[in-house]
C-alpha cells in the first residue's frame, strides 16, 4: 500500500489552533470598535484647493489702466513659474484694483505648497518696484483655499459698536487657546475714525485752505523730547505731551489768529465727528448688525470633538458677557459633519441589516448565520486598519463600506455553500470544513483580486480635486475585500464545522413535508430555463446581443451631470448691483430681499454679508473678492428638503424682482467651477469679444432651462476723468501728481494725525463735506491749495470728462475672456441646455482673433473623464492578466470579461428608471460593477473547468451543471450586494444615489445574463472543432 504524506494545510492549522485564530480576530475587532468611536470625522475627504489670490490696489486708475499697468505685468511675471497652471489662472480687473486667482498644477504636492507660495511672494517682491507709483501691493493671500470650521457671531441691540468689538475679542481669547484651533479671523469689523469735515466757503472766509488746517493739528498733536535734568546720580528726561485725549480738545484746536487777535478754532470752520470709516462691508444676521469670527481647525483632529471644545469655550465666554449679548452660529462644520456621518451610519446599519436579512431569507438558518457573520467582522476590522493608516470616517469611506457590504459576505457564502455540498457527498465535518476553503482558495482569491483591481487604479489615475475626493474609496474597498477573504478562509471554515452539522439534502430527508424555500423555487425555475437556453442557443445569443445594443441606446438617453449639487440645509443668494453702486445701496437691496423671504416656511436664519463674501465654508465654494456692489445671503433652512423647495421657488421668483439688481440663487455643488454652464469668448479686442458674447448670451437665453444668465464682465459704469492742464498747473506751482493727490484727499479724505486711546489708534481724517462729493459742478469749483500759499478752483487747472468704462475686464490664461455663465432650472441639466445651444454657437461667424471654448461641468468632464477611462482600461487589463494567470486560456478570460458588457443595459436602466444623470459617481458605480460581475463569472467558469478536468464531464454537461450548481451562490451574492446599496438609493443623495442605482439594477441584470449567457458561451466557444454545422454557426455568431 502506497504511503501518503499529508502536507500541512494553513486553513486546517487555523482550525486546529482556533484559540489563536479567535484571539487574533478578537483583538482586531476590539481595535475596530475602538476606532469607530475615536477616528477622525469629516463630512468629505480633505480637498486641497491649490489656489491663492494676488490683490493689488491702484487708487484712481480706471479699469483699462489697471489692466495694462498692473494685471498684465503681474500675469506675465507669474506665468514664468512652472508650478502655476496658466489655463486655470484667471484675473478680474476693476476700477482701482486687480485680483488674480492663481491655480497650481496638480503635480504640486500638498507638502510643497508653502514652499511654492513663498517662492511666489519672492517673485512679487521683485516686480513690486516696477509697478506704477501709488500702487498698494501686490499681496498674496495663500489661505484662499482653506475651509473654515465655524463662523460665530456676536450681537446686541443695547451696546455700542466699540463694546461689541470688545465682546468679540473676549470670545476670541477663549477660542484661540484651544489646542485644536488654527487661524481665527474677525469679520464685519469697521475701523473707527474721527472725521473733520469742512467746506471751501468757510475756509475762504479766513483765507485758509486744507493744508493750513492739517499743519495746525499735526503741530499740536505730538510728543516731543525737550531735554533732560542732570543731577549727580540720575538723568531725568523731560518731554512735552500735547497728544489729544478728548474729541473736544480737537474741536477747540486753534487754527488761525485773525489780525484783530480773535482766534479761529477748528469748530468754527469744520465739524468734528467720531464714528467709523466709510462703510465697505458689514454682516447682518436676522436683521441685526453683528460681528463675527471665522475659526479653522488644525489638521489631524476630530472635528466633532473640536466642535464640543468650541461649544465649551463659547459657554465660558457667555458667562463673562452681559445677558443681552447673543452668541450665534452662522456656520458650524462640526454639526454638519456629525449629522452627515450619523446619517451615513444609519444607512450603513440599514444596509447591514438588509444584507443579513437577504441571507437569512434565502438560506437555511445555520448557513445564513455563519455567512452573515462575515459582514460585520470584516467591516469592523477594516475600520481598525483605516484608523491605523490615519484615514478619517467621512462620506466616501462610508460609501465604500456600503458598496462592500454585499460583497464581503460573498466569499463566506461560497465557502459555506461548498461545505454543505461536501457534507451531502458524505464527507466528515472537519474535513469538509477545511477542504471547502482550500478547494476554493484560488478562485475566491482571484475573484477578490478582480474586484480590488477594478477599484485600485482610481487611487493612482485621478488627480486634482477629483483625486482628493475619491482617493480613500479604493483603499476602503480593497481593505474590506481583503478582510472578507481572510475571514472566509480562516474563520468561516471553523464556524461551519461548529454550527452546520448536516448537508442540505440530509436536512430535506429529515423534513419530508418541508415547504420549498424561495431559493428552492428560484433554483427549480432556473434549472428548467437554462435547459431551454441551451436548446435554443442561436435565439438566446441573439437576445443577449440585442440587450447589449439596447443598453448602448439607453445610455445615449441618460442626461449628464459630472458633479452634482450638494444636498444640504443651506443655500446662498448672491446679489450684484451695477458697478459703482455704494455699499449703502447694496445693503438697502439686501434688506428688501430679506424682508420678502424671512417669513417663508422652512427658513431658519439669514446671515447677510454686505460688500464681501463669507469665508470659504465648503471646499468648492470660492469666496468673491470684496466689492461694494456685492452681497451674499447665507440662508439656513430647517432641513435639506426645505432648501430644495425654496431653491426651486426662488430661482424663478427672485431673478428679476429687484430693479437694478441681479440675484443668483446658488445651491452648493461638488463642482469647482462657479456655474455648471460656461461659454468663454476669448480675444484682445474688447468690442469684438463683447459683441460675440452678447450673441452667445442671446442663444443660451432661448434654450429651455437656462437660469441666471450673465456675463462676468458686468455692465459698463460711469466714471469722471480729471484731465489736468499740465502747463497751467505748473504755472501755479502744481504737478499732475500733486493735483491728483489733493483732489483725492479732498474727496475721500486724507489722514492727518492719530488719536490714541491707550494702545488703540484712531485715525483723524480731513475732507470736504459731501456736497462736493455728489455733484460734478461742485467738484469743479472746489479750491485746491498751491505751494504759493493761495488756493485756486480746480477748473482753473483741469477739465472734468464723463466716460463709460467696462465694469470689469476678466482674463483667463492671460487673455481677455468674456465668460457667459448660466445656472440650470431645478430638474434640468446644463448638458441638456448646452446640447441645444452648442450647434448655434458653433455656427457664429467669429471676428478675426476671437475664439470660443467651454468651461463649467463640461470642462470638469473633459478633464476627469479621460482619467476615469484610463483607470477603467487599466482595471480591465489587470483583471484580464489575473484571469489568464488562473485559467491560462484567453478564451475563458474573455468569456468572463464579457459579463461586464452584459451588465451595461442594467446600468442604463438603473439611471433612467430612477431618474439620475450619468456623472462622476455613476462612473465609479460602473467600475464597481466590473469587479462584481467578473467575480460571478470566475466562480461559474472555475467550477465548469473542475467538472471537465476532475470528473470527466463533457463541455455541454459541465456547462449546464456548473450553471445549476453555482446559481445559488451567484444569486445570493448578487442579491446581497444589490440590497446593500438600496439605502443609498432611498436616501436620495445626488452624489451617491447614481452610483447605487448603477450597482443595484446593473447587478441584478448582469446576474441573469451571467447565469444564462456565460454557460452557453463557455460551451460554444470551447467546444472541439469537430462540431456540427449549426454549432459552428452559433460559435461564429458568438465570436
Amino acid at each position: 500500500m502506497e504511503k501518503i504524506t499529508k502536507k500541512p494545510n494553513i486553513i486546517e492549522l487555523a482550525m486546529k489552533y482556533r484559540q489563536v485564530t479567535f484571539a487574533l480576530f478578537g483583538l482586531f475587532l476590539a481595535f475596530g470598535i475602538y476606532s469607530l468611536m475615536t477616528m477622525q470625522r469629516s463630512e468629505e475627504p480633505r480637498i486641497d484647493i491649490k489656489q491663492a489670490v494676488v490683490y493689488t490696489l491702484y487708487p484712481g486708475a480706471n479699469v483699462e489702466q489697471v489692466e495694462e499697468q498692473v494685471t498684465d505685468k503681474l500675469e506675465d511675471f507669474l506665468f514664468s513659474m512652472e508650478e502655476i497652471d496658466k489655463e486655470d489662472t484667471y484675473s478680474v480687473t476693476r476700477e482701482g484694483r486687480s485680483v488674480i486667482t492663481i491655480d497650481l498644477h496638480d503635480y504640486v504636492d500638498n507638502e510643497d505648497l508653502e514652499i511654492v507660495w513663498s517662492k511666489i511672494r519672492g517673485k512679487l517682491d521683485v516686480i513690486r518696484p516696477s509697478l506704477p507709483n501709488g500702487t498698494i501691493g501686490p499681496i498674496l493671500n495663500s489661505d484662499f483655499g482653506e475651509t473654515t470650521a465655524i463662523i460665530v457671531s456676536i450681537s446686541s441691540d443695547r451696546h455700542s459698536y466699540a463694546e461689541k468689538k470688545d465682546f468679540l475679542e473676549l470670545l476670541e481669547d477663549k477660542i484661540k487657546v484651544l489646542p485644536k484651533a488654527s487661524k481665527i479671523n474677525r469679520l464685519g469689523i469697521q475701523d473707527e475714525q474721527i472725521t473733520i469735515t469742512t467746506n471751501t466757503e468757510k475756509l475762504a472766509r479766513y483765507d485758509l485752505n486744507l493744508n493750513h488746517v492739517a499743519q495746525a493739528i499735526q503741530q499740536e498733536n505730538t510728543i516731543k523730547g525737550t531735554g533732560e535734568l542732570n543731577s549727580n546720580a540720575f538723568n531725568v528726561p523731560i518731554n512735552t505731551n500735547a497728544l489729544y485725549d478728548q474729541v473736544d480738545q480737537l474741536e477747540n484746536q486753534i487754527i488761525y489768529y485773525e489780525p484783530n487777535g480773535k482766534t479761529v478754532r477748528l469748530k468754527d470752520i469744520a465739524t468734528v465727528e467720531r464714528g467709523y470709516s466709510d462703510l465697505q462691508q458689514k454682516i447682518i444676521k436676522n436683521n441685526e448688525d453683528v460681528l463675527a469670527l471665522s475659526v479653522e481647525m488644525q489638521q489631524g483632529f476630530n472635528i466633532v470633538d473640536f466642535g464640543k471644545d468650541l461649544d465649551e469655550a463659547i459657554v465660558q465666554a457667555k458667562e463673562l458677557l452681559p445677558a443681552d449679548v447673543k452668541v450665534d452660529m452662522i456656520h458650524s462644520q462640526p454639526e454638519i459633519v456629525e449629522e452627515a456621518v450619523n446619517h451615513f451610519f444609519v444607512e450603513f446599519a440599514i444596509a447591514v441589516i438588509a444584507v443579513i436579512l437577504v441571507i437569512m431569507v434565502l438560506l437555511p438558518f445555520r448557513m445564513a448565520t455563519v455567512s452573515a457573520i462575515a459582514s460585520p467582522v470584516s467591516i469592523v476590522i477594516t475600520f481598525a486598519i483605516l484608523n491605523f493608516l490615519g484615514l478619517a470616517i467621512h462620506s466616501v469611506t462610508l460609501a465604500g463600506m456600503i458598496i462592500c457590504l454585499g460583497m464581503v459576505v460573498d466569499d463566506a457564502v461560497i465557502i459555506v455553500d461548498n461545505y454543505v455540498e461536501k457534507l451531502d457527498e458524505g464527507m466528515g465535518r472537519w474535513e469538509a470544513a477545511w477542504k471547502s476553503a482550500t478547494q476554493l482558495f484560488v478562485p475566491v482569491m482571484t475573484a477578490t483580486a478582480a474586484i480590488i483591481l477594478a477599484f485600485l487604479p482610481l487611487g493612482f489615475m485621478m488627480t486634482g480635486v477629483s483625486g482628493d475626493f475619491v482617493f480613500t474609496m479604493p483603499i476602503t474597498v480593497s481593505l474590506a475585500l481583503l478582510m472578507s477573504f481572510v475571514v472566509a478562509i480562516f474563520l468561516t471554515p471553523y464556524l461551519c464545522y461548529l454550527f452546520i452539522k448536516k448537508g442540505v439534502h440530509k436536512q430535506e430527508e429529515d423534513k419530508k413535508d418541508k415547504k420549498p424555500t424561495v431559493l428552492d423555487r428560484v433554483q427549480n425555475s432556473y434549472d428548467k430555463s437554462i435547459e431551454w437556453v441551451f436548446k435554443n442557443g442561436k435565439l438566446s445569443l441573439g437576445v443577449g446581443t440585442l440587450t447589449i445594443l439596447l443598453g448602448v441606446f439607453l445610455f445615449s438617453k441618460v442626461p449628464q451631470e459630472f458633479f452634482p449639487k450638494l444636498d444640504r440645509d443651506v443655500f446662498n443668494l448672491e446679489v450684484w448691483l451695477p458697478e459703482g453702486a455704494t455699499v449703502e445701496k447694496t445693503e438697502q437691496t439686501v434688506n428688501e430681499i430679506v424682508s420678502d423671504i424671512e417669513n417663508d416656511e422652512g427658513i431658519k436664519s439669514i446671515s447677510s454679508f454686505v460688500g464681501e463674501s463669507s469665508p470659504r465654508f465648503h471646499a468648492t465654494y470660492a469666496p468673491e473678492p470684496p466689492a461694494e456692489n456685492y452681497a451674499q445671503l447665507f440662508i439656513k433652512t430647517v432641513d435639506a428638503a426645505s432648501a430644495s423647495r425654496l431653491l426651486n421657488t426662488y430661482k424663478t421668483e427672485l431673478a428679476n424682482k429687484y430693479p437694478g439688481a441681479t440675484v443668483r440663487v446658488r445651491q452648493l455643488s461638488y463642482q469647482n467651477a462657479p456655474t455648471p454652464l460656461e461659454v468663454r469668448v476669448v480675444g484682445e479686442n474688447i468690442d469684438s469679444i463683447q459683441k460675440v458674447a452678447s450673441q452667445v448670451e442671446e442663444i443660451i437665453s432661448k434654450s429651455e432651462g437656462a437660469n441666471w444668465l450673465h456675463s462676468n464682465w458686468r455692465e459698463k459704469y460711469y466714471r469722471m476723468a480729471v484731465n489736468i492742464d499740465e502747463t497751467e498747473a505748473n504755472r501755479v506751482g502744481l504737478s499732475t501728481a500733486g493735483v491728483s493727490e489733493i483732489v483725492g484727499g479732498l474727496l475721500n479724505g486724507v489722514p492727518i494725525t492719530t488719536f490714541w486711546e491707550g494702545d488703540e489708534p484712531v485715525n483723524v481724517i480731513l475732507r470736504l463735506d459731501e456736497t462736493y462729493r455728489k455733484d460734478v459742478t461742485d467738484l469743479s469749483n472746489i479750491y485746491i491749495p498751491t505751494p504759493m500759499g493761495t488756493s485756486i478752483p480746480l477748473r482753473q487747472v483741469a477739465k472734468l470728462e464723463a466716460k463709460w468704462m467696462p465694469g470689469r475686464i476678466a482674463h483667463r490664461n492671460g487673455l481677455r475672456t468674456v465668460t457667459i455663465r448660466s445656472e440650470a432650472q431645478m430638474g434640468k441639466y446644463s448638458s441638456e441646455i448646452l446640447a441645444d445651444a452648442t450647434p448655434k454657437i458653433e455656427a457664429l461667424q467669429l471676428p478675426a482673433g476671437v475664439s470660443i471654448n467651454y468651461g463649467g461641468d463640461l470642462e470638469d468632464q473633459n478633464e476627469n473623464l479621460p482619467q476615469l477611462v484610463k483607470s477603467l482600461g487599466i482595471s480591465i487589463l489587470l483583471i484580464f492578466l489575473v484571469l489568464m494567470f488562473q485559467f491560462k486560456d484567453y478564451r475563458k478570460s474573455l468569456i468572463i470579461l464579457s459579463t461586464f458588457i452584459l451588465a451595461i443595459p442594467g446600468a442604463a436602466i438603473g439611471l433612467l428608471g430612477l431618474g439620475h444623470p450619468f456623472g462622476f459617481t455613476a462612473f465609479l458605480g460602473t467600475i464597481s460593477l466590473i469587479g462584481i460581475v467578473v467575480r460571478n463569472g470566475i466562480i461559474l467558469v472555475d467550477y465548469a473547468d473542475e467538472l471537465v478536468r476532475d470528473h470527466g464531464y463533457d463541455l455541454r454537461k459541465a456547462s449546464l451543471l456548473a450553471a445549476q450548481r453555482r446559481m445559488r451562490p451567484i444569486f445570493l451574492t448578487a442579491s446581497a450586494a444589490a440590497i446593500g446599496v438600496v439605502p443609498m438609493i432611498i436616501g436620495g443623495s445626488s452624489l451617491w444615489a447614481p452610483l447605487a442605482s448603477v450597482l443595484c439594477i446593473g447587478l441584478m441584470w448582469s446576474m441573469f445574463m451571467t447565469l444564462y449567457i456565460i454557460p452557453l458561451m463557455y460551451y460554444l466557444w470551447l467546444k472541439p472543432k469537430n462540431e456540427s454545422t449549426e454549432v459552428k454557426q452559433l460559435n461564429a455568431s458568438v465570436i
